[in-house]
């Protein structure tokens, strides 16, 4: 009896270390869950933080080719029998993108961060399809490894050309999306009727949108097969829906080919453009750079190399791991006959085409994961000398998920290298077109990134101005950044210069005004930044929007006493008054929020001036990104075109006026290139290839006290391209600054100018050359007229 109490406490010991145990794997179980949970988070989270700290709502480029569409819809008259027709653009079938795009239009206005939202979101529903077509054959334990590496696949940087623009955002992601309903339909359900009702589904989402639908069908037929689909009626089934879905590609472009089908034939087999296709996806700098890149091309050797590799080893085991193996094969093969279909019709690589081929990568990542699972299933780890037999498969999968993974973290830690469609959606983008009517011609580069006067601004925005879309919406947002390239933004202390200066984050990276990122005003007791705006009369609300903040105490020279910022308000001919002030010490961190109310100003002129005292002229001291938000009353009705006349031609009364101190170039003086004389008139010339004038000067001109570059001439409309080039040169050095400015589209004459204030100037003016148009119409007149080429003095 007196051995009971020590035996019950062995006992109990006994008892508790199992319990513990199991609490502790139950710890380390949630706490794995918890990290797989953020790896996966992370690039879902970084793709949306990029889509809502970046760009501007204003439509941009391919829109320019379904906006005719819309706008008959939105104006009653439409016949819809002609809509199958209508919907197909260049080589691909888009009656559900289209659908889309009015859907939005007629929703929000056309708001493209909608666009942008749902694709992103839609995109988050692929991955856990995705997630399950890979695993729920094989669902082990680890599994979930797998979630972040789909992730990191879907919502890579290498992407961001596909989330950062409606047009491509929009096929690409709904092509995607379609591709991967069917197969998880087809894995889900497999065997069972239901899942051609997903295939189908999937198949009308991809057809309908792209024309890379057309080859998921093939890889459908070969899923259903390794799938085990064993009845003929559903081979029947896929047979009559690949032929009804896709005939409209079949109509359009073989038995009724419609003009302007971008679908000539470069190659039937270009294995190098398919390898570089394939590893675009981890390779760099692939936002402007179209041609191969080495790190790109290494990836896709080595990505196919594993990939063959992977299908060997599935062969070899084909009767245990083919059926299993099939979800991975259809991932892989989707994206290599994209990027062999792709090699067909194109020669250069362009950004968005990541996209098309990610799939390849997913696939092989699944099937790394299914050829391990078949290793470490329960029933195979019973088998003696098992693990020495299946050494390979496992070793497979860990270098193609360690390929995968460094791959990943070399290429895709960066997204602006990657970015192209971004450029089109800036704050300044969006500033153009709102105020196309005035804007200076050339605001069009920052809208369009094509050829230019491919399409004309004025015909572009007038479509959306009379159905109050995009950004002539009721609801507005304007923003001092993009209103700086029009004029309305500048230093009083230095009016004639840019002045104002932009930064990016807190305390801030220097950045052009002209970026993609939501910009901070930086201004300084020395220099303070005004914003003249014009607000409408028939306002709801006006609601001016910011927050200040203090970057560190270094950057204010370490002053004790706090900084003071103020904000004044004037009305024209009216003295300026203060409407916000705020003290910040030195030592505070981030941004103090701040808002003021214009709706007592409406209909009226204004002008904005912010100011700091206290410190030093360190760029420390910022206001974040200035907007003003508007609510008009009601839909604004446009029945007559409005007149454009462009503030640097001189259609418009607001445009630089010659002075008797301007700088006058000697056009008889100039050597002159690709020009012929006509004889009919002085300075008129016959365009020939590589066309310009050039003056070098005897001495060199210091361009402080001049304000505008203006020259005044005249080009055929039939001249494609329309826009003059010019090219200034200074001493010491070696590349000259380049400025291009878009003509009228009339052919008349008229005087244009670039407000020099614009430009980065390093030194004195020695040479200049203007190239009044860059190439002459194959077809047509080609007439060009420059008759006056000056440096305007300021005033």
């Amino acid at each position: 009896m007196e051995d009971q109490p020590q035996r019950n406490k062995i006992l109990t010991r006994i008892h508790t270390i199992p319990i513990l145990q199991q609490d502790h794997s139950k710890l380390l179980f949630a706490l794995s869950m918890c990290l797989l949970a953020l790896l996966t988070l992370l690039p879902i989270a970084n793709i949306f933080h990029i889509l809502v700290t970046t760009g501007d709502k204003n439509l941009s480029n391919d829109y320019a080719l379904f906006l005719p569409l819309i706008d008959k819809i939105l104006t009653g008259s439409y016949n819809w029998i002609h809509f199958f027709e209508d919907v197909f653009y260049v080589s691909h079938f888009q009656p559900l993108p289209i659908l889309v795009y009015l859907g939005n239009a007629i929703l929000t206005g056309w708001n493209v961060y909608y666009e942008l939202l749902f694709i992103a979101t839609l995109s988050i529903l692929r991955l856990f399809f995705t997630y399950q077509s890979l695993t729920i054959l094989y669902p082990t334990g680890f599994r979930y490894l797998m979630l972040p590496i789909i992730a990191m696949l879907i919502f890579s940087n290498s992407q961001i050309s596909s989330y950062e623009f409606g047009a491509s955002a929009v096929a690409l992601g709904l092509t995607a999306f379609g591709f991967t309903l069917s197969v998880w339909g087809l894995v889900k359900y497999r065997g069972r009727p239901v899942a051609l009702l997903f295939m189908i589904a999937g198949g009308v989402i991809a057809s309908w949108t792209a024309a890379s639908g057309i080859t998921a069908w093939l890889i459908f037929l070969a899923g259903l097969i390794l799938l085990g689909f064993k009845r003929t009626y559903y081979y029947i089934v896929w047979l009559i829906s690949a032929f009804l879905i896709n005939f409209p590609y079949i109509y359009f472009l073989l038995i009724n080919r419609k003009p302007g089908t971008n679908a000539t034939l470069q190659s039937l087999l270009d294995l190098r453009l398919i390898v570089n296709l394939i590893g675009r996806p981890f390779a760099n700098e692939i936002g402007q750079n179209t041609g191969f890149l080495l790190l790109g091309e290494a990836a896709g050797w080595i990505g196919l190399f594993l990939g063959l590799l992977g299908v060997i080893l599935v062969i070899i085991n084909r009767r245990k791991l083919l059926t299993a193996a099939a979800p991975a094969l259809m991932y892989m093969a989707f994206g290599l006959i994209s990027a062999w279909q792709t090699s067909i019709f194109r020669v250069m690589i362009a950004p968005w085409y990541t996209s098309m081929v990610i799939g390849y990568w997913i696939g092989l990542a699944g099937l790394a994961y299914m050829l391990a699972a078949s290793v470490c299933e329960k029933s195979e780890l019973d088998v003696p000398g098992l693990w020495t037999k299946r050494l390979i498969p496992l070793m497979y999968s860990v270098v193609v998920l360690l390929f995968i993974i460094g791959l990943y973290l070399k290429t895709n830690l960066t997204y602006r290298d990657k970015s192209f469609y971004l450029a089109s959606r800036s704050p300044t983008s969006a500033a153009c077109l709102r105020n196309y009517e005035w804007a200076p011609t050339y605001c069009e580069r920052s809208i369009f990134l094509w050829p230019v006067n491919r399409v004309f601004l004025e015909d572009f925005a007038w479509p959306l101005q009379r159905h109050n879309l995009n950004v002539f919406a009721p609801h507005q947002q304007w923003t001092m950044q993009g209103d700086t390239i029009l004029g309305n933004v500048y230093a009083p202390e230095a009016p004639n210069t840019l002045g104002v200066q932009w930064y990016d984050g807190l305390p801030g990276i220097p950045a052009p005004f002209s970026d993609y990122r939501h910009l901070n005003l930086s201004v300084t007791p020395s220099q303070s930044a005004t914003w003249k705006v014009m607000l409408p009369d028939n306002l709801l609300e006006a609601e001016f929007s910011s927050a200040v903040g203090i970057g560190n105490t270094d950057s204010v020279g370490g002053a004790e006493e706090p900084l003071i910022f103020e904000v004044y308000l004037a009305q024209v001919g009216e003295t300026e008054k203060l409407v916000f002030t705020e003290k910040m010490d030195t030592t505070e961190k981030g941004w103090s929020n701040f808002k003021l109310d214009l709706l007592p100003y409406q209909g009226q002129e204004i002008t904005l001036r912010f100011t700091v005292r206290g410190g030093d002229d360190s760029p420390a001291t910022l206001y974040r990104f200035p907007t003003i938000d508007l609510t008009k009353e009601t839909k604004e009705q446009f029945i007559e075109r409005p007149e454009v006349r462009p503030i640097n031609t001189s259609l418009s009364p607001d445009s630089p006026k010659p002075t008797s101190s301007d700088y006058i170039f000697n056009l008889d003086a100039a050597t002159v290139h690709g020009l012929e004389p006509t004889g009919s008139s002085a300075n008129t010339w016959q365009v020939q290839p590589d066309p310009y004038l050039s003056v070098t000067l005897d001495d060199p001109i210091d361009l402080d006290d001049y304000g505008w570059l203006s020259f005044r001439m005249a080009a055929s409309p039939d001249i494609p391209a329309r826009a003059a080039e010019a090219y200034l040169y200074f001493e010491g050095q070696e590349e000259p600054v380049v400025l291009l400015v878009p003509l009228l589209k009339d052919g008349d004459t008229y005087t244009y100018s670039y407000p020099l204030r614009m430009v980065d100037i390093p030194g004195r003016l020695v040479a200049l050359r203007l190239n009044p148009v860059l190439l002459p119409s194959a077809k047509g007149e080609n007439i060009v007229k420059v008759d006056d080429l000056r440096l305007v003095h300021l005033p």
